[in-house]
C-alpha cells in the first residue's frame, strides 16, 4: 500500500517535464532546472484503464484495473495492475472494501 500525493502531467512527446511539474503543483526543489535537464525516460507504459467508482460506508473510493505493457529497451513485460484511490471518506472503509474483494476472490 502506499499513501502519497500523485502528480499528473499531459505530455507532448516522451520527453519528461520536470521544469512544468514543479511549476504546476508548486514542488520545493531549489535545482529544478538542473534536474529537469539530466531527466530521460528509461521505461513507457502502454495500457488501458477501465474504473469503477464503489461507495463504502461513508466512502468513494475509486477502483481502477490497468492492463497493458511496460517497455524499456531491454524488451517489454505484460502488466496488470489493480489500483484503489479513495476519493472521499477515510482508510477504514478502504480496507473494508479490500477485504470484502479478497474474500470474494478467495484470496485473503
Amino acid at each position: 500500500m502506499h499513501i502519497r500525493p500523485e502528480y499528473n502531467l499531459a505530455l507532448p512527446n516522451s520527453q519528461p517535464d520536470f521544469q512544468t511539474l514543479v511549476e504546476k503543483y508548486q514542488l520545493p526543489f531549489e535545482n529544478s532546472e538542473q534536474i529537469a535537464e539530466s531527466l530521460q525516460a528509461i521505461f513507457s507504459t502502454d495500457f488501458t484503464r477501465k474504473t469503477w467508482l464503489v461507495q463504502v460506508g461513508m466512502s468513494d473510493i475509486e477502483v481502477a484495473l490497468d492492463q497493458g505493457i511496460i517497455k524499456n529497451h531491454f524488451g517489454e513485460e505484460p502488466i496488470c495492475e489493480l489500483e484503489f484511490e479513495i476519493k472521499q471518506g477515510n482508510l477504514g472503509d478502504l480496507f473494508t472494501l479490500v477485504e470484502a474483494m479478497q474474500k470474494r476472490m478467495g484470496c485473503g
